[in-house]
C-alpha cells in the first residue's frame, strides 16, 4: 500500500517481504532494487539496526566483517570487556582478529579496558569496527 512500509517483522529484527510466495529479507531486495543485482555476500547495516533498511545504512561483507559490527553482550556493559574467573580485582580486553583471540591487557577500570579495546577494533576491523564509544 502506498506510504507504508513493506513487509513485515521477521526473526532477529530483520523484515521480510514476500514475493509470489517468497519471503526475502527486507535489506537484500533493496540492495537488488538500487545496484540491479543480488548482493554476492552478506548485507550490514552499518548502524547496527536490522530493520533500517536504508540503502546509506546497507554495505555489502564478509561474514566476518559482519560480526565485527556487532554491539556488545558482556557483563561489564562493554564490548571486549570482561572479569577473570579468578576473582582479580582487574578489567580484562580481548579481540578477536581472524579467529585469534588478543588479549589486550588488564585494566583497573572497566572504561579503561573499553577504551583498549576501541583503539584495537579500529586498527584491526576499520570502518566495520562497533566500538564502545559509538565512533
Amino acid at each position: 500500500m502506498a506510504g507504508r512500509q513493506a513487509g513485515s517483522p521477521a526473526f532477529g529484527g530483520y523484515r521480510s517481504i514476500s514475493v509470489d510466495g517468497i519471503r526475502y529479507s527486507a535489506h537484500r531486495l533493496a540492495w537488488l532494487h538500487v545496484h540491479g543485482e543480488h548482493p554476492a555476500g552478506e548485507i550490514d547495516h552499518v548502524n547496527g539496526d536490522r530493520s533500517d533498511d536504508r540503502i546509506a545504512n546497507l554495505r555489502p561483507c564478509s561474514r566476518r566483517e559482519n560480526a565485527w559490527n556487532t554491539r556488545g553482550r558482556s557483563a561489564s556493559g562493554f564490548k571486549g570487556v570482561y572479569r577473570a574467573e579468578n576473582c582479580t580485582p582487574k578489567w580484562h580486553a580481548k579481540i578477536s582478529v581472524k579467529g585469534e583471540t588478543l588479549h589486550l591487557g588488564s585494566f583497573d577500570t572497566k572504561e579503561e579496558a573499553a577504551a583498549a579495546y576501541d583503539a584495537a577494533a579500529r586498527r584491526h576491523h576499520g570502518e566495520f569496527a562497533r566500538t564502545n564509544d559509538g565512533q
